[in-house]
């Protein structure tokens, strides 16, 4: 459930306690709401402040995984380059180009998924 979706659906739980409220107790009932609203409030910054935290941690490794795999791949290709290892030329362009494929596609999938795009407009979470 996205924020947009607990949102309305805090509107309309105060919504039907507002209705099933009677007269002598709309004041008492309207600071419980808001109550109720400041708390709900708090847990979805709660949330969103431990998103921000746990998806910098994985940024960070899915960064350092990314440079190992592609660190290994440059020590083969200079390895082989040197002479020190012998790896046939149709080989080393199929490691190469697959490697370069999949670095990118793992990288802008899990980017993705740990950045998602949220359109944010007036104001309006």
């Amino acid at each position: 459930m996205d924020f947009k979706e607990e949102k309305k659906s805090v509107e309309q739980a105060m919504k039907k306690m507002v209705k099933q409220v009677g007269s002598e107790q709309t004041n008492l009932s309207r600071l419980e709401i808001e109550d109720y609203d400041l708390e709900a409030k708090k847990a979805l910054v709660l949330s969103a402040y431990q998103d921000i935290k746990e998806r910098k941690r994985y940024a960070f490794w899915i960064f350092l995984m990314v440079l190992v795999w592609l660190m290994s791949i440059v020590g083969i290709i200079i390895t082989c380059g040197m002479g020190l290892l012998t790896i046939s030329d149709p080989v080393l362009l199929g490691l190469i180009g697959a490697t370069t494929v999949n670095v990118t596609t793992f990288f802008v999938i899990v980017t993705k998924y740990l950045f998602p795009s949220n359109n944010i407009k007036n104001g309006d979470l």
